[in-house]
């Protein structure tokens, strides 16, 4: 056998059975690995297609119902609001003296549910007490002095001018 040479290609020492021996290595192994990829490639779809399809159908776990406690406490939410309301203003400001009816009970007309203590008003009564004795006397005396000038203008010794000024 003689070995032939490739137009331009020249590879010392190695004979061409050979290296088509190992052409046809490499091309195989990579036919092989190839097909290898493919098919794990089918594998995983198919795989996958079943864990879908397995995932569609939902699973349904049953019980048996019962009775449960009775006991339990039922808690919604919501707001309570009264239907009429009515609000409370005090005429002065002040202390709280005696308190009768706790917060949110119920109450009827007329009915006193605390007594306020207010110093300042309790002051100012004082005072307008003490400005109606002093004027109940200064008119007491306005009377008197008045009769005393009637009498003198009876008399003449003051003249009627003098009198109506009085």
């Amino acid at each position: 056998m003689t070995p032939k040479s490739i137009p331009g290609v020249s590879i010392p020492g190695v004979a061409p059975r050979r290296l088509r021996l190992i052409g046809t290595i490499a091309a195989l192994a990579a036919i092989g690995l190839a097909v290898c990829g493919i098919a794990d490639r089918a594998k995983s779809k198919q795989e996958v297609q079943i864990w879908t399809n397995e995932q569609a159908i939902p699973t349904v776990t049953l019980v048996q119902p019962q009775q449960g406690p009775s006991d339990g406490e039922l808690v919604l939410p919501g707001n309570v609001s009264a239907f009429y309301s009515g609000s409370i203003y005090g005429r002065v400001s002040g202390y709280v003296k005696d308190w009768h009816d706790d917060i949110g009970a119920h109450v009827k007309k007329g009915q006193v549910p605390a007594v306020v203590d207010v110093p300042d008003l309790d002051q100012q009564l004082a005072q307008a007490r003490a400005d109606l004795v002093r004027a109940q006397a200064d008119e007491q005396l306005a009377q008197v002095t008045y009769d005393r000038w009637k009498v003198l203008a009876k008399q003449n010794i003051v003249s009627q001018q003098a009198k109506d000024e009085r």
